[in-house]
């Protein structure tokens, strides 16, 4: 480069790169681009800023925080995440919020739970964790309606619990709450008993 000083300020006079203005001869000792080129943190001249960094004037600034890249400074500005991190709305997280699971692949967003579930930990009905009422979580991960075969509807937990091996099916896990019995046994009220009593007939 030939550098020519005006009153104080280095210009670069050979347009061999976009350097308007310059602190040396080398590429990065640019101090200001022309237009519509930006600089770089490193001294360089580029059309854009490299990922991480945020057009700001003629300048590339650094992003904040995790962000991989962002639009701003600011830990609200973010557009795509880094390391162990999950964009939530503009914001990078290590944690998605209940009703939204972590995408591992890039941009590495916040995505939300299929409607049925409150916490999952992907978009399958095998990565379901948790049910919205009025559904349960099934043994296969799913969320049901109705929970079929040897499990119950526990409110509390929003489960399909177990039944008492007693049971083929019951209303709670107590071997007293059976709806119906095992092969060769017989509901007495609502217990599964071998033998049927004296009088009644299975």
């Amino acid at each position: 480069y030939e550098i020519i000083e005006v009153t104080g300020v280095q210009t670069c006079a050979l347009p061999i790169s976009s350097c308007e203005n310059c602190s040396g001869d080398l590429e990065t000792e640019c101090t200001s681009c022309v237009a519509p080129d930006y600089l770089n943190e490193d001294g360089t001249c580029s059309t854009s800023c490299s990922p991480g960094f945020y057009e700001s004037g003629t300048d590339c600034l650094p992003c904040s925080g995790q962000c991989a890249t962002c639009s701003g400074g600011t830990p609200t500005d973010c557009e795509s995440c880094s390391g162990a991190t999950y964009l939530d709305g503009s914001t990078c997280v290590t944690d998605c919020p209940d009703g939204f699971y972590a995408e591992t692949t890039a941009p590495q967003r916040c995505l939300p739970c299929d409607g049925t579930c409150d916490t999952c930990d992907g978009e399958s009905e095998t990565d379901f964790i948790g049910c919205v009422a009025p559904y349960y979580l099934d043994p296969t991960g799913a969320c049901v309606i109705e929970c079929t075969g040897n499990t119950f509807e526990n409110p509390t937990t929003r489960n399909c619990d177990p039944c008492s091996s007693n049971c083929a099916t019951c209303r709670s896990p107590t071997a007293a709450e059976c709806t119906s019995c095992p092969a060769n046994t017989f509901l007495e009220g609502t217990t599964c008993v071998p033998t049927c009593a004296s009088g009644t007939f299975g």
